[in-house]
């Protein structure tokens, strides 16, 4: 005869017992603050649990392999204002904060944002050294959506990039909106990462981008992600190289995606 439920009780409770308190034990024993060394400069980053720090850690490596990145962040110090256009969890952010620099944080997503917040707070210098602004940027303002998948899984986005499959409302910003009502600070660094919504930042700042002053620009080009917005990667190189008037300085590729620096300086 089979045995019933009652058998197996006792040993099905000792395991969800056993369950519970290794999960007690990582929580008491997980450090939710962590510590690392960029380009010779050390941040901190809040990081609430091991998918978040796994999460986290994927920027820490994509931000450390750009050196030209870095030692910019390193010249332009205290005199610099870097505006962090898809900030995600503040890694970028973090760095230029420990340079001295003030940062604009533009991150949509809540889970990220929160992150952000944590660890830009714990690198800040000074009181009026960060601005954090909860919104997407884009080639208009109103109101959009945002695929995302919650608990640090996959990267959000304006589109279903990688079959996030949750969405919410967003607040949606065109730059030039911003800048031109002065709700920014005008940048001496701008680093754009927005998973496939390149041009739309760029159509959105067109004025500013236009300028002769605009800042140097750090973009992650995505074109496997491009197609879904009706844009390449030529498109987004094009628009600011030929249209926008500025020279690529340096260029890596990385696992499927492109990282460029265009500048406007002559020197």
């Amino acid at each position: 005869a089979s045995l019933g439920l009652d058998y197996y009780l006792p040993t099905i409770t000792a395991l969800r017992m056993v369950q519970a308190a290794a999960r007690w034990l990582e929580s008491r024993s997980y450090a939710p603050i962590k510590e690392v060394t960029i380009g010779g400069r050390r941040i901190k980053v809040s990081s609430k649990s091991k998918r978040e720090w796994a999460f986290a850690k994927n920027s820490i490596h994509e931000l450390a392999l750009d050196r030209d990145l870095i030692e910019t962040l390193r010249k332009e110090g205290r005199g610099g204002h870097m505006l962090d256009i898809g900030a995600s969890v503040g890694i970028y952010s973090a760095l230029a904060l420990q340079n001295g620099l003030s940062v604009t944080a533009i991150e949509p997503d809540l889970d990220c944002q929160k992150s952000l917040v944590a660890t830009m707070n714990l690198n800040r210098q000074r009181e009026d050294q960060i601005q954090i602004i909860q919104a997407a940027i884009s080639d208009h303002s109103g109101i959009g959506e945002l695929h995302f998948d919650a608990n640090f899984g996959k990267c959000p986005s304006l589109k279903r990039t990688l079959g996030q499959p949750l969405t919410r409302e967003v607040q949606i910003c065109a730059l030039d909106d911003l800048i031109e009502s002065k709700s920014i600070a005008l940048p001496t660094i701008i680093k754009i990462d927005v998973e496939g919504a390149e041009m739309q930042v760029l159509k959105g700042g067109k004025r500013y981008f236009s300028s002769d002053d605009a800042a140097d620009v750090f973009i992650e080009i995505h074109p496997d992600f491009l197609p879904l917005f009706d844009s390449s990667s030529d498109e987004v190189i094009h628009a600011l190289a030929e249209k926008y008037g500025y020279t690529c300085i340096s260029t890596m590729h990385k696992q499927g995606e492109i990282l460029m620096h265009f500048s406007k300086k002559t020197s």
